[in-house]
C-alpha cells in the first residue's frame, strides 16, 4: 500500500509545533499512532516507521518536540504546557479529518517519553497504549526543586554545548555513538544545524529545568506500556524502578540496537509495535515475541 506524507505546522499560543502526516493512501485508517521525538532528533527520525505502519493501515503523527528540531527555540519545556499543545495538534487533525474522539497509540524516545506520561494522565480515555523507546527515566519521581538548575550547572552545560558546538568531529563522534553506526553526511550534517541553531540552548537549559518534572498522577495511569531497549544504548538500559513499580504488567524487551533505534531498525521496531497494537487492541492472545 502507498503512503500520502505532509509536513505540517500548527501554532498554539505563539508555540509552533511542526510535524509529519503518513496516511494510507487508499483511505482506510485502522489505527493511530502518535511519535514524540526527543530533542536529539526530528520528524524524520521516524520517517521510515512512520511509512512501514502507514502501509498497513495506520496513521502516524512524527511530532518534534516544541523548542527542538525544525521549531522556534524558547518553547515551553514544562510536560503540562507540551501535552496540552500535543493534544491540541491531535484534535486538529481529527477535525480536519472530519472526525471525534479518536483514540491513540502514544509511541515516544529518549526523554520524550516524559510528555507521553502527562499525555496519558490529562485525556487518559484517548490513549489505547504507550510505547517507550529508549526512554531516559533515571529522573522520575523527583520535584520540581530537583531540577532548577543554580548557575554552577548552567555555566557546565552551557561550557560542554560551546564545546561540541567549535569542535564539530566530537558531536560527530557523539551522534555515532548514539546511532551505533557512522551516518550520511547529509543526514549528520542537518542534525548538527538543528541542535547548533541560535538559541536553542536556552531550549536545553528549559528542559532540564522543567522537562523532566512530572505530576505525582503520572505514573499512575494504567494505560498498556512498552518499553524497548537497545543493548548499547550509551545512556543504559536499565528500567526506572518508580517507573516499573508504578504500573502494572510492563512489557520489555531488548533489541540488538543503541539509542536511536527507531531510525536505525525501522523494520525489527515495526514488527514489536505491530504485534503490541494488536495484542492491546485484543487482536492477539498475547504480545508478539521475537522469535
Amino acid at each position: 500500500m502507498r503512503v500520502r506524507v505532509s509536513t505540517r505546522r500548527l501554532c498554539f499560543d505563539g508555540t509552533y509545533v511542526r510535524f509529519k502526516l503518513y496516511t494510507p493512501e487508499d483511505g482506510k485508517v485502522l489505527r493511530r499512532c502518535a511519535f514524540v521525538c526527543s530533542p536529539l532528533g526530528d520528524a524524520e527520525s521516524w520517517d521510515s516507521l512512520s511509512r512501514i505502519l502507514a502501509s498497513q493501515g495506520c496513521l502516524c503523527l512524527a511530532f518534534e518536540l516544541p523548542g527542538f528540531g525544525h521549531t522556534p527555540v524558547g518553547a515551553p519545556q514544562d510536560n503540562m504546557t507540551r501535552a496540552s499543545i500535543l493534544w491540541g495538534v491531535l484534535d486538529e487533525v481529527d477535525i480536519s479529518r472530519g472526525e471525534d474522539g479518536s483514540k491513540w497509540h502514544l509511541v515516544t524516545h529518549g526523554s520524550g517519553c516524559h510528555v507521553a506520561l502527562e499525555m496519558a494522565r490529562t485525556q487518559p480515555d484517548s490513549v489505547l497504549s504507550r510505547v517507550f523507546i529508549s526512554p531516559v527515566t533515571h529522573r522520575f519521581g523527583y520535584n520540581r526543586r530537583s531540577y532548577s538548575l543554580g548557575k554552577l550547572r548552567v555555566k557546565l552545560y552551557t561550557k560542554v554545548y560551546g564545546f561540541y558546538e567549535k569542535h564539530p568531529s566530537y558531536f560527530f563522534n557523539k551522534i555515532a555513538r548514539l546511532y551505533g553506526t557512522d551516518l550520511p553526511s547529509e543526514r549528520l550534517d542537518k542534525l548538527s544545524r538543528e541542535f547548533f541553531r541560535d538559541g536553542r540552548m536556552e531550549s536545553l537549559v528549559r528542559l532540564f529545568e522543567k522537562g523532566y518534572w512530572l505530576h505525582n498522577k503520572s505514573l499512575g495511569i494504567e494505560n498498556p506500556l512498552m518499553l524497548i531497549w537497545g543493548k548499547s544504548d550509551p545512556f543504559g538500559q536499565r528500567p526506572d524502578e518508580l517507573l516499573m513499580r508504578s504500573i502494572n504488567d510492563v512489557e520489555v524487551h531488548y533489541i540488538s540496537a543503541a539509542h536511536m533505534s527507531m531510525e536505525t531498525m525501522p523494520q525489527e521496531i515495526s514488527e514489536y509495535l505491530k504485534g503490541w497494537f494488536d495484542f492491546v487492541e485484543g487482536r492477539m492472545k498475547t504480545p508478539a515475541k521475537k522469535k
